[in-house]
């Protein structure tokens, strides 16, 4: 039932638009044409205004498009070469710490063996020592008491 109402109430207002219409028609054909042709001249006139008007604003608008895009590829190209100058600067401060890093490495591990050696050549010399001492008291004949 609601939609048999709508489709009346869509005829009905379809009904009226048309005779709005039809009743402006019979308006304007009881106009001299003078008038008439004098109403749409200015409807024209006032169209290629508003025509122009929109063509000016167009063409504002492209040019601001363009400067944006300009003004974008610059700020891209700026932030490229801060980017790629900052990648440089980390690379070669982090070449230099590795560097300096592996000669301290290098320097420490020539401490360990030459640290090493001086402990082989102690203990060489203790058991050297411990020899000597052992013969001599042999030679004295020197007995451990504490054996």
């Amino acid at each position: 039932m609601a939609d048999y109402d709508n489709q009346y109430d869509h005829y009905d207002m379809t009904e009226v638009m048309r005779q709005q219409n039809q009743a402006e028609l019979e308006l304007s054909a009881k106009l001299p044409i003078k008038n008439h042709l004098e109403r749409l001249d200015m409807t024209l006139e006032n169209l290629l205004k508003d025509l122009e008007d929109s063509k000016k604003d167009l063409q504002s608008l492209r040019n601001d498009v363009v400067s944006l895009g300009h003004l974008n590829n610059d700020q891209c190209s700026e932030l490229s070469r801060f980017v790629m100058d900052e990648t440089l600067r980390l690379a070669k401060d982090f070449r230099k710490l590795t560097n300096i890093e592996q000669d301290e490495c290098t320097y420490l591990k020539q401490q360990v063996n030459q640290l090493t050696q001086d402990r082989i050549r102690l203990q060489q010399n203790t058991l050297v020592l411990e020899n000597r001492v052992n013969e001599t008291e042999k030679d004295v004949g020197f007995r451990h008491m504490y054996d």
